[in-house]
């Protein structure tokens, strides 16, 4: 089994209606996984979670949340889709990736340990940097 090297991780999740509710809980689950091959401590691997709604919602930051919290935290994550009716925004994205990960992981940028985002979404929603 490999091991998460030491790192500064931010996970993004895909919550817009892109995506269905069955798919939201594929992409916690896969982060469970991954979860499992990290030592979350607040001297290793730390993590962070937000997802993508399209608006930005941060779930937990680097110092927040670990090892076992975390993975409670992440099978808590609740799917929150987008309504493009009711939100005034009319669900055209507030936030890029870039943004979302200024702010996650701001408590980062320990020296000689990278940052690493990793972005769970699909194709029907892009990501606001890959439109070209």
């Amino acid at each position: 089994q490999c091991v998460w090297p030491v790192s500064d991780t931010l996970f993004i999740v895909d919550s817009t209606l892109g995506i269905a509710p069955y798919d939201h809980v594929q992409e916690t689950r896969f982060i469970e996984k991954v979860l499992g091959t990290m030592r979350i401590t607040s001297n290793q691997t730390r993590i962070a979670l937000a997802q993508f709604t399209p608006q930005p919602r941060h779930e937990f930051s680097l110092a927040s949340e670990g090892g076992e919290n975390a993975v409670a935290a992440v099978q808590r994550l609740q799917f929150v889709g987008c309504d493009s009716a009711t939100d005034r925004n009319r669900c055209e994205p507030t936030a890029s990736v870039n943004s979302i990960a200024a702010f996650s992981l701001k408590e980062g940028n320990r020296k000689t340990i990278p940052d690493v985002i990793v972005v769970i979404s699909s194709s029907k929603w892009p990501i606001p940097e890959l439109i070209l």
